[in-house]
């Protein structure tokens, strides 16, 4: 898998903390259990990225609506003064797998290759990029890629990826 090309249509940095925002978003309860409440945002405008593969006939397209609940890269407390969670080159990678792991989209490998292929393609230090990989690929993050939540219900309904065929 190599990202060969991304284009971006919307301002990722345009976003305001859950509790600030006036946009209709998932539900507050089940925000305020997120791992990283403190961290989510709500996207104030649509998001679209639209990404080319390599190996792949059609360009990926995934597209965040305004009032997706975003909490950046899910950095640990205990890294975050090596890595910075809300680094706009891990942002887009980031995001695209959250989308993807809300609707459980082709697999853990193929969500931690797309946030991996993006983050070099954005330049991401390659010590760093290989242990967020490592991390979206662990036992935690498999156990809650095979099961549904009400949580990844909600975030369904301001998102979608999937490949795009003109």
């Amino acid at each position: 898998m190599n990202v060969t090309k991304v284009l971006l249509v919307g301002n990722i940095k345009n976003v305001l903390p859950w509790r600030e925002s006036s946009i209709p978003t998932v539900k507050r309860s089940l925000l305020e259990k997120h791992t990283y409440s403190d961290r989510v945002v709500i996207l104030q405008e649509d998001i679209t990225v639209m990404f080319w593969i390599r190996s792949q006939r059609a360009p990926f397209l995934c597209v965040a609506k305004a009032g997706y609940p975003f909490d950046y890269a899910s950095i640990p407390r205990g890294l975050s003064c090596i890595f910075k969670h809300n680094d706009r080159r891990l942002m887009i990678g980031a995001l695209v797998h959250d989308i993807g792991f809300n609707h459980k989209y082709g697999g853990l490998e193929m969500q931690a290759g797309f946030l991996r292929e993006l983050s070099k393609y954005y330049k991401y230090p390659k010590f760093k990029r290989r242990i967020v990989e490592l991390a979206v690929r662990g036992n935690i993050a498999r156990h809650l890629f095979t099961t549904k939540t009400k949580f990844d219900f909600e975030c369904q309904r301001f998102s979608n990826i999937g490949k795009h065929y003109d």
